[in-house]
């Protein structure tokens, strides 16, 4: 499990001063403690306003997000961030200095406070990386202009947003108001490691569409607001004045020998040598709005990128210099306030791992205590045959793990509530438990259940769909019935279960997902991997720990147990009184082989509890035909009960036919019930596969379906004639 994000409250500080200044009565509006609603392992404060405003804070990176997208709204603008930045180091500045503002006068030379960046800026974040590059002659512009390069990337799991780019470039250029020498500062971004999607997200309604390596981000009118195309990055061989730049202990950019390769130029997609970086550059600049939040895409501009890369140019006055002894104070006292800082680093963070680890140990108790205080461990799995409670011991083993699971058995065993019982238990418990019947979506519209499309991928996507992968994250996804997806699609969850990333439909772009896999099957998948319709190394990903289901013919102990469970609980459900079963119709049960296994015994139970009326004992009458014990003299190989003397039972005479027929209305709406009811049966005794039960049908899925279209309305009106 990857560290949470944190960053000081210092940027929520210089955030809400500048609302204070610009947007007064908007910022009093935000609902602060709504900020904070959500946020695992992290308590909100009681006065949310005032920690957000005290500088000395340390708050989960979700909470500045939150943080950052409030102020934009509240200020009307994206580059708020920006301007606040700019204003809290200029015209906003507080009469008490800040540690960072110490820090900056203490050094009295802007390329010596930027060479610093990653000591001073690992201060206020646990997840923004910086390097500062730079040039060995960077004062040999006319006119006392200097430039450096900037290169920031985000750790792993922390999504760029456009503030966080505005939130930097203010704070460079923002700084050097405090030296009165310096006479301007520009911080322009070369490439960004945010990308066009990322962008469009922030702007309801905007999305990107991929033609090749073309690229267009459309706005909520379906409007082109920029084009692109595909690039690779090429590096440029820069050298540097490695004495105005401290040793970097972890680099975003390697330096050897007084030399560093940046990536600061382009070249066609493809062009560039293997294993070239890519990114996508702006052929036609434009602007993306809501409302009026706006960002401008320049032509030239390269986002999507590896890590962003600033190039940060002041221009300085002449000034008169420092003497000898001045400047070697001036070098000590610089060095006694980073060492500081980098004392006060080491300490939050620790300080930090301290209390997410007493978070997670509260956690871990309060799910241990959960599973002590829940009896029976597994309330939705019942029996008490040794082949369920060696299916419950292998449940508490699973839970421990987050390995990927594979369920076997027959339709209708429950093998969707043992998937639930394994996401209970475990340390997902409190994700979204999500379930996929592959089986019952057509071919066309899986991929898209799965892993979701973007806006335009097809006809009639007019937006961006998450698929149940994203929906997931964090929980468990339950893929029932995977034997029966296409080859094609097994290729996909393949890729899924290796690389942990899927792509969405008419996407350019991996999405990481964290799910945990439990599929299951009803069929013989080692079978099908014999006769070639079924990939051998996804059974094998699949197969990491195989759980089978036993049917209930073969743990007819548990029947008594659930028929009286099912019992309680159609009772309650249709208002009935029945209360017991009689022994001849518990016996009846006993002796029956059940294909449909606890689903039919469940529905099996409904309708004898419907039946019943006012009876207070559920008898063998009001049992399904097929489970009504043979009369005497009654041979096992008689006639079907749906028919005798070739007639089906209920139409044995006309005058019974013609009773119906004026019931119903018409030979037609007859026929059409009779249909009805025989396509219902054979769903049920597929377990709802309508697939499975239109090929047992010797029919189409379309046929069925639309079949189910004319005539449910209908049928739920009347009751089907019996047969």
């Amino acid at each position: 499990m990857t560290s949470p994000a944190w960053a000081t409250t210092f940027l929520t500080h210089q955030l809400l001063h500048y609302l204070d200044h610009a947007a007064p009565l908007a910022g009093r509006a935000i609902d602060y403690r709504a900020l904070f609603s959500g946020i695992d392992g992290f308590d909100p404060p009681e006065s949310p306003e005032a920690f957000l405003r005290d500088p000395h804070h340390w708050l989960p990176e979700p909470v500045l997000r939150r943080v950052l997208t409030a102020a934009e709204q509240a200020a009307g603008s994206k580059t708020v961030a920006y301007e606040a930045a700019r204003y809290f180091f200029g015209a906003g500045r507080p009469s008490q200095p800040s540690l960072l503002e110490v820090i900056a006068l203490a050094f009295s030379d802007v390329g010596g406070m930027v060479g610093s960046s990653h000591l001073w800026a690992g201060a206020y974040t646990t997840y923004l990386h910086l390097q500062a590059l730079m040039p060995k002659r960077r004062a040999s512009v006319a006119g006392g202009e200097h430039q450096c390069w900037l290169l920031t990337r985000l750790a792993p799991g922390v999504a760029p947003m456009l503030s966080a780019h505005h939130f930097l470039r203010g704070s460079y250029e923002g700084f050097t108001q405090l030296y009165e020498w310096v006479e301007s500062a520009v911080c322009e971004p070369s490439m960004l490691q945010l990308s066009l999607e990322e962008i469009a997200a922030e702007f309801p309604g905007a999305s990107v569409r991929w033609e090749g390596d073309r690229v267009r981000l459309l706005d909520a009118s379906g409007a082109t607001a920029a084009e692109g195309r595909r690039v690779s990055l090429i590096a440029e061989t820069v050298e540097l004045d490695l004495n105005s730049v401290p040793a970097h202990p972890a680099p975003i950019v390697a330096v050897h020998d007084g030399r560093a390769a940046i990536l600061t130029s382009s070249t066609p997609a493809g062009v560039a040598s293997r294993g070239a970086c890519s990114a996508v550059e702006i052929v036609r600049g434009g602007t993306v709005a809501h409302g009026p939040a706006i960002h401008r895409f320049t032509e030239g501009e390269r986002y999507g990128a590896p890590y962003s890369c600033y190039r940060f140019r002041w221009r300085e006055r002449a000034r008169q210099a420092d003497t000898a002894t001045a400047a070697a104070m001036r070098g000590q006292f610089s060095a006694m306030l980073l060492s500081a800082l980098q004392q006060i680093q080491s300490v939050q963070r620790r300080l930090l791992s301290a209390t997410i680890g007493q978070q997670q140990l509260s956690v871990e108790n309060l799910s241990l205590r959960r599973r002590l205080e829940s009896q029976p461990m597994h309330p939705t799995i019942l029996g008490q045959s040794e082949a369920i409670r060696e299916l419950c011991r292998m449940i508490d083993l699973l839970a421990e793990t987050d390995t990927t699971v594979l369920i076997m058995g027959e339709t209708g065993t429950g093998k969707e509530l043992v998937a639930q019982a394994i996401h209970r238990q475990s340390a997902r418990s409190a994700g979204p438990f999500l379930a996929v019947n592959c089986g019952a979506v057509a071919e066309s519209l899986l991929d898209s259940e799965l892993f979701g499309h973007e806006r335009g991928a097809f006809t009639g996507a007019i937006s961006r769909r998450r698929g149940k992968f994203e929906l997931a994250h964090g929980g468990t996804l339950f893929l029932d019935e995977i034997g029966e997806v296409t080859s094609a699609m097994q290729v996909k969850l393949l890729r899924v279960l290796q690389e942990r990333e899927i792509q969405r439909v008419g996407g350019e772009r991996p999405v990481a997902v964290d799910v945990r896999i439990v599929a299951a099957t009803n069929q013989l998948l080692d079978k099908l991997v014999a006769e070639g319709r079924f990939r051998q190394d996804l059974y094998y990903r699949l197969k990491v720990v195989p759980v089978t289901v036993a049917p209930l013919r073969e743990r007819r102990e548990d029947i008594p147990l659930l028929a009286q469970h099912f019992l309680q609980e159609y009772t309650v459900r249709l208002n009935r009184r029945v209360t017991a079963i009689a022994p001849d119709a518990m016996t009846a049960m006993l002796d029956y082989g059940w294909p449909g296994n606890v689903r039919e015994l469940r529905h099996a139970i409904e309708r004898a509890v419907l039946l019943a009326g006012a009876q207070a004992t559920l008898t063998p009458g009001l049992l399904p035909t097929e489970l009504q014990p043979l009369g005497p003299g009654v041979p096992t190989d008689a006639p079907s009960a749906a028919t005798s003397a070739g007639r089906p039972v209920g139409l044995g005479d006309w005058a019974r036919c013609s009773q119906l027929l004026r019931e119903y209305g018409s030979l037609d709406e007859l026929l059409a019930m009779v249909e009805w009811q025989i396509v219902t049966e054979a769903m049920a005794a597929h377990g709802g596969n309508k697939s499975r039960a239109a090929k047992a049908l010797g029919r189409s899925y379309r046929w069925l379906r639309k079949l189910e279209n004319r005539l449910h309305p209908s049928a739920i009106r009347r009751p089907p004639p019996p047969i």
